[in-house]
């Protein structure tokens, strides 16, 4: 499996399970420096902590959290 450098994901049609899941799988395979792009109406809060949100403008995107908390 090649690692991602950005992937854009849908999963608002998924079940928790699911979610959870493929943001576990995306976290594996995901580059280093790799960012995550989810739809409007999508997050990973209260799915999996181990990302973090980053806004840029009306932009957001998600990046693994750095062990600590740092970005």
């Amino acid at each position: 499996i090649s690692l991602l450098e950005i992937l854009i994901v849908v999963v608002i049609y998924f079940d928790l399970p699911a979610k959870q899941q493929v943001l576990a799988r995306v976290s594996r395979v995901l580059a280093p420096g790799g960012v995550l792009f989810l739809g409007g109406a999508e997050t990973t809060y209260g799915l999996d902590d181990g990302w973090e949100r980053v806004q840029v403008g009306r932009t957001s995107f998600y990046r693994p959290a750095m062990a600590g908390g740092a970005p």
